[in-house]
């Protein structure tokens, strides 16, 4: 991830990094899709740990999770209420 410093946040070490204004229109047909509380996110593997990247939300947002925080959804879950707070619905 090309970290933006305006929109990224980085915390953890390992860092678990958040960016915003990245984000997919629609879930690949070979990508998981995972839904935590009314929010989708696409799963892509990374060599260490996963990465997220929310559908359907603006703006977007990815979030990439080292393996040493798995499970990573759960890391994922508590970022979940501020997500929902500070983006919104695309229909």
């Amino acid at each position: 991830m090309e970290p933006d410093p305006q929109s990224t946040a980085a915390w953890g070490s390992p860092s678990v990094v958040l960016r915003c204004g990245d984000g997919a229109a629609g879930p690949e047909p070979t990508e998981q899709l995972l839904s935590i509380d009314g929010i989708d996110w696409l799963v892509t593997p990374l060599t260490d740990g996963e990465q997220f990247t929310s559908v359907g939300r603006a703006p977007g947002v990815v979030v990439a999770i080292p393996s040493t925080y798995a499970p990573t959804a759960q890391v994922l879950a508590e970022l979940n209420p501020t997500v929902a707070r500070e983006t919104a619905a695309v229909p």
